[in-house]
């Protein structure tokens, strides 16, 4: 399938406020970006969601639209009003064509006239922070057709889940701004010495000398009668900084301290005071860090923003995941035949393994890793709680050790326990009487990781199942590539095997999943 671009020299309206949207998209500096999982990963779900051929996510330049991700592959780029999606961002929220060929705006397109003769087309605006739209989330189709308003609402949760993730690129480029123009204000305040200062070395310490620019900025002109402690810093709320661990010194330690002291207004300036005690004096340098303080407690300030906004999305993520699953839920209850059914719970169960990953990660306040244990009771527990009615009880025997792993790995591995977990529950144990055991086991050798799945059931030729066509093993190899990992498959030698009523004992099935751990992030 592809869509080429027009060929004819296509015009185009301007947005209001134009300048003011081309503004806030490139702030982003989203656009020319490489593939990014996260995105991918929404355009997967809005096909899912609309049952769609394609879906986009598409940003609005000046002269252009370009592609940040599609299923299936389409062209990067289309010219500005040879789209459908330069129209839609002129709309408030979004626009829905059901039929383009009969759509006097598009019906002359190249992509609608002929190949590929797109028809249908929905895309809702993804929003700037100012509330500009600078692009759209979209779906396509080659028949006429429109979307229902569970399918419209889930695409809007989507493109704010876009907005979300634009909003958390741009707080990040912000602060590494900050950080860089900090790191060069620190370069110079390193560089002088704002005060030398020496002490007697005895339990007074009293000023010797007090030199630098900064001198005639504390309280007092003749030095002699004064001790150091007259310039701390003292307040109603502060305590006078303890100096034992400059009147304990030695002849010839060397020392540095980060202190407080009072200007002439009585005003608190911070100091890193840098020194060594010689025979019966100390004799100090110090440097003003009191800006760098400020922006330490700025930059302090600002981590716990980008925590809470890191939350914020991360609750928001899975309270939309949430809506779908209580979505495909009321779709559970009026399925008509078992295959809907099945096709149903399958969705529901790989997004609720999605979510419950962003759970964990709001639940903990640890946005870099998730612990693994936790996901696989959490997807054990839920898709054993699917099949309790329908089979015997089985066992659930966990042994695994503690790791922690990047949410790149997170999200990948819960889809495939959740694959295998559902394949053992389903299929493992048709016609089976005796005691059902299914065995998690995780191991950790530096950064080698082995998770295996294991159960005492019926089994299946290992060339079977990878030849198989299944959904669920397609992607279950498909994410095992993703992780850089390798599957083996082989029959279970490790637990008593359950009875088969009129047939043979079973072999039971083991599944091993073995790769490398991503290193942790050094922030």
């Amino acid at each position: 399938m592809e869509i080429r671009e027009a060929s004819h020299k296509v015009h185009f309206r301007h947005t209001k406020n134009e300048a003011e949207r081309i503004q806030d998209l490139l702030s982003y500096h989203i656009l020319d970006t490489p593939e990014d999982e996260e995105f991918d990963a929404l355009v997967k779900l809005a096909c899912q969601i609309c049952e769609t051929k394609i879906s986009q996510i598409n940003f609005v330049d000046q002269t252009r639209q370009w592609n940040k991700a599609t299923l299936p592959e389409t062209p990067k780029l289309l010219p500005r009003g040879g789209s459908f999606c330069s129209t839609t961002i002129l709309e408030d929220k979004w626009m829905i064509v059901p039929d383009a060929s009969t759509d006097d705006r598009f019906m002359n397109y190249p992509f609608v006239k002929g190949d590929p003769n797109v028809r249908f087309y929905a895309g809702v605006n993804i929003k700037s922070r100012n509330g500009h739209n600078i692009g759209t989330i979209c779906v396509l189709d080659f028949e006429p057709r429109t979307l229902s308003d569970s399918q419209l609402e889930n695409l809007q949760i989507l493109a704010s889940a876009v907005q979300s993730r634009l909003e958390l690129r741009y707080r990040e480029l912000m602060f590494q701004k900050q950080a860089s123009a900090l790191r060069e204000q620190t370069f110079f305040l390193e560089n002088a010495a704002d005060l030398t200062i020496v002490l007697k070395a005895d339990k007074e310490l009293q000023l010797k000398g007090l030199n630098g620019k900064l001198k005639d900025s504390f309280k007092t002109k003749d030095i002699s009668p004064n001790s150091f402690r007259d310039l701390l810093y003292s307040s109603k709320s502060d305590q006078i900084e303890d100096l034992s661990w400059l009147t304990d010194l030695k002849s010839g330690e060397y020392f540095s301290k980060e202190v407080a002291l009072a200007d002439h207004n009585g005003h608190k300036k911070w100091f890193v005071i840098n020194g060594m005690q010689k025979d019966e004096f100390c004799y100090l340098t110090a440097k003003d860090i009191s800006v760098s303080r400020g922006h330490a407690d700025f930059m302090k300030q600002s981590l716990k923003e980008k925590d809470a906004l890191l939350m914020e999305v991360h609750h928001r993520v899975k309270n939309n995941l949430a809506i779908i699953c209580g979505l495909l839920d009321m779709e559970l209850m009026n399925a008509i035949d078992g295959t809907t059914e099945e096709v149903l719970q399958k969705c529901r169960a790989r997004i609720f393994s999605i979510a419950s990953i962003h759970e964990t990660l709001y639940q903990t306040g640890n946005f870099a890793s998730v612990g693994l244990e936790s996901i696989i009771k959490t997807l054990a527990g839920s898709i054993r709680g699917m099949f309790t009615a329908k089979k015997q009880e089985t066992t659930l025997d966990f042994d695994i050790d503690s790791v922690q792993v990047s949410i790149n790995q997170a999200i990948p591995l819960s889809l495939i326990i959740n694959e295998l977990l559902t394949n053992s529950f389903k299929h493992a144990f048709d016609g089976f009487t005796g005691h059902a055991v299914i065995r998690v086991s995780l191991k950790v050798d530096g950064d080698n990781i082995s998770l295996k799945f294991s159960d005492n059931g019926k089994g299946v030729e290992e060339k079977l199942l990878f030849e198989s066509t299944t959904a669920g093993f397609t992607l279950v190899q498909i994410l095992t590539e993703q992780l850089e990992g390798r599957l083996e498959i082989s029959q279970n030698t490790e637990m008593p095997v359950a009875t088969v009523a009129d047939s043979d004992s079973g072999s039971g099935l083991s599944v091993t999943l073995s790769f490398k751990k991503e290193p942790d992030e050094v922030i």
